[in-house]
């Protein structure tokens, strides 16, 4: 109803309503605790029935609650529920009209699961143990002193404070904390333009349907249990027992997809990749590399020597290989760290082979060859060849410039095979030779008589296109071939 309220922009009444709900519904959640208390804390009410000679307190309160509850007239909850419905109607506007039958098919429920709370646990027929109503008693001072303040609340507040809340010349919220459109405004229509009919049609409907409830169950019990069992009285049935199948459908389609999305979750990210990579991961990971690494405690020394020595060599080469390709670095500490027991002992069987091989007089010349012959591989691959050394800025001529030049090219081809083009490494050589030498420009910009002749823009274009263009390395040798005749074409002039 508070809701309802709020979307007619009547902000004083869903308040009003909001205090007013508090008084009596706070009333019925302390009668049932109550109940319960006396009952040796049964919660079905099917087992009870004839608490009002055991509880008349309670029963009391309980029956002011659920008055105030269905909005019976002159209690807290009438001032309130009931405005909140004329207002409903009161704006004449088809939306707010269903709105209003929508709420008052709402508020005959209410009362009649209050009266059938009352009816099963106080005036029907005892239908608990024993046991329970040999010990059924009000409960203390301090169970009961409360359930009589709320009482009291909720009977009188709302007729006290009906004028601050909702009167028309109410000054309560003069401060603008609760601000109402004039637009919006529909209390003027509320209290005089609604039908009589419609403002009590919720109170009538109500009750008949209590009473009848009521007259149904005590007089007619076997007209309504045949109804039951004809196919149209077992599906009214079904449908209202199972709460106008709302909770099936919201299981079904809504809960049971949460149910499996967050199974699926806790199985993949927190029972998964989250432990995984936290403490519990870390944990089996040490356990598991340190089972690894403890497999190659052996006992032998000549493995703690090959240990030593594979160390030793890998240490030297790591800053090639990283330098080369760090994915060779990579996959080297990955097979480190993959060690297991089985490999280990496979490697260890393996290595006792590779030791009674060695006592061969054969097979030593063949590792000292081997090992000789991997130096001088890793040597040649990590060192700079000879005529790859930088030159120093000396040249006084254009001519000078040409026979460095010429001389790194001929060098370039005598070192590769004469049928072929140089290879790539070496052209790529040969050009970083050809980009140092475009730093040389500045030099010969700056040459006696300050000649800008077109061979030397020529030169230096063409050295800038060796170096940056994309075409073949081998297209790049043949186009410094031809820049280094034109220096010699214009030395000659």
């Amino acid at each position: 109803m508070m809701v309802i309220a709020v979307g007619l922009s009547s902000y004083n009444v869903a308040l009003f309503h909001l205090v007013n709900h508090a008084f009596y519904k706070a009333l019925l959640f302390l009668g049932a605790g109550s109940v319960i208390h006396a009952v040796a804390d049964n919660q079905d009410f099917r087992k009870y029935g004839g608490l009002i000679a055991f509880l008349p307190l309670t029963y009391s309160v309980m029956l002011i609650a659920s008055l105030s509850l269905v909005a019976f007239p002159f209690m807290t909850g009438f001032y309130s529920k009931d405005f909140i419905l004329e207002s409903a109607f009161g704006q004449f506007q088809l939306s707010s009209i269903v709105v209003y039958f929508i709420a008052t098919i709402g508020a005959m429920f209410t009362t009649l699961y209050s009266v059938k709370v009352l009816y099963l646990t106080f005036l029907t027929n005892a239908n608990g143990p024993i046991v329970n109503y040999r010990k059924a008693d009000e409960g203390d001072i301090f169970m009961s002193l409360p359930l009589i303040i709320l009482a009291i609340f909720s009977i009188f507040f709302g007729y006290i404070t009906k004028d601050i809340f909702i009167g028309l010349a109410s000054g309560f919220f003069a401060d603008n904390s609760l601000f109402i459109h004039p637009s919006h405004e529909i209390m003027l229509d509320t209290e005089f333009a609604v039908l009589t009919l419609f403002k009590l049609l919720p109170l009538f409907l109500t009750i008949s349907l209590s009473v009848l409830s009521i007259v149904t169950c005590e007089y007619l019990p076997k007209l309504l249990i045949s109804f039951k069992f004809t196919r149209l009285g077992y599906n009214i049935f079904s449908f209202f027992n199972q709460r106008f199948f709302i909770e099936l459908l919201y299981n079904k389609f809504i809960t049971r997809f949460i149910l499996n999305l967050g199974g699926q979750t806790t199985k993949v990210l927190d029972k998964g990749s989250v432990e995984l990579l936290g403490p519990y991961g870390l944990e089996k990971g040490l356990l598991k590399l340190s089972k690894s690494l403890s497999s190659l405690d052996t006992g032998v020394i000549t493995s703690y020597a090959l240990y030593i020595l594979i160390g030793s060599i890998l240490y030297i080469l790591m800053p090639y290989i990283s330098f080369i390709d760090i994915s060779l670095l990579l996959l080297m500490l990955y097979a480190l760290l993959t060690i297991n027991i089985n490999t280990a002992w496979t490697y260890v069987k393996y290595h006792l082979l590779v030791v009674q091989l060695i006592h061969s007089q054969k097979v030593r010349v063949l590792i000292y060859i081997i090992s000789f012959i991997v130096i001088n591989v890793v040597y040649v691959m990590t060192s700079e060849p000879i005529y790859c050394t930088p030159v120093a800025n000396e040249f006084d001529t254009y001519a000078q410039l040409a026979d460095h030049i010429e001389w790194n090219y001929h060098n370039l081809k005598s070192s590769n095979s004469v049928s072929g083009p140089p290879s790539l490494k070496h052209a790529n050589f040969h050009l970083e030779s050809a980009n140092t030498k475009c730093m040389f420009l500045d030099y010969i910009d700056h040459d006696e008589g300050g000649k800008q002749l077109p061979v030397l823009n020529k030169f230096r274009s063409g050295l800038k296109r060796v170096v940056e263009s994309g075409e073949p390395s081998w297209h790049r040798v043949k186009i410094t071939k031809a820049l280094i005749k034109s220096v010699r074409d214009f030395e000659n002039v």
